[in-house]
């Protein structure tokens, strides 16, 4: 999967038009979903009524139940940490209500690891009845529900729905952009879902200006090790494969690998993706 954006439009190229070794490419890209999906993050965020969400603790749900969730989630152990999102959401609703900020960022992660399940499906209604209550009970533009369309458009973007993903990605970058301002780290991400809408439509020449330009930020932002920052070089590598750039990508490819084992592990699934990338990569060159 190409996990994105820019501007400007551009006419999407049929298969046909594309040399034919670009057109294998992309086909193969299509069938191996290399796309990297948005990345979601894991915000903590207790509180008791009335009390501070980024300090309070609710009594009634330990911090530690939480930690455990969002340590899962980072290590890649999606299906447990789904257990216990779950299970927390339950909580949040028993203490707080079903319309709480903290009820409604807890069913926000669980979404996320839904669709990092592959289960896109349920993370697409989960995220739409989230999305549904952030708006009502916070707004259209606060960065809560501007987090939830980010997810929701990343959903969209994995289920193939390339166009929908695209046109959801602009609309949340220009909110984004206005609300958190131009190198916000989630402005940043939308970005990248936006390039990867942007790639798999074909028009690759306008992915690759974006996610450079979302590379360059990052490694500004984040740092050049960071797991986005790895995340947009890996799919900055895949763009370029496409375009028959092979020793660029492997460049990158071999970047991301490396820093993904370094800062993910050998067994968390990015790292495994990106080497994967790297020894396609390789062969093909020799």
């Amino acid at each position: 999967m190409l996990r994105r954006r820019a501007a400007g439009g551009g006419r999407s190229i049929r298969p046909s038009q594309l040399h034919p070794i670009r057109s294998a490419l992309r086909k193969r890209q299509r069938e191996k979903s290399l796309v990297s999906p948005r990345r979601p993050e894991f915000p903590y965020r207790f509180a008791q009524p009335g009390g501070s969400p980024e300090t309070g603790t609710a009594a009634s749900i330990p911090r530690p139940a939480y930690n455990l969730a969002g340590t899962l989630a980072a290590q890649g152990k999606y299906a447990e940490a789904e257990v216990e999102f779950r299970g927390l959401v339950k909580s949040y609703e028993k203490a707080f209500g079903p319309e709480h900020p903290n009820t409604l960022a807890t069913r926000n992660n669980l979404a996320a690891l839904l669709d990092k399940e592959g289960k896109y499906t349920e993370a697409e209604a989960e995220e739409r009845e989230v999305l549904k209550l952030k708006e009502k009970v916070l707004g259209p533009e606060h960065p809560d529900t501007l987090e939830t369309r980010d997810n929701l458009a990343g959903t969209l973007l994995h289920q193939g729905r390339y166009p929908e993903a695209d046109t959801e990605a602009r609309q949340i970058v220009r909110l984004e952009e206005k609300v958190r301002g131009p190198d916000h780290p989630s402005t940043l991400n939308t970005r990248n879902i936006l390039a990867n809408a942007i790639a798999e439509q074909g028009r690759y020449s306008e992915a690759e200006t974006e996610y450079r330009s979302v590379l360059t930020l990052r490694e500004k932002v984040l740092g050049v090790e960071h797991p986005d920052t790895l995340e947009t070089c890996f799919n900055l590598a895949t763009c370029l494969r496409a375009e028959g750039k092979a020793s660029e990508a492997k460049t990158l490819a071999q970047r991301a690998a490396d820093g993904a084992r370094e800062t993910l592990g050998l067994q968390h699934p990015d790292t495994k993706k990106y080497e994967q990338l790297q020894k396609e990569l390789s062969a093909e060159q020799e």
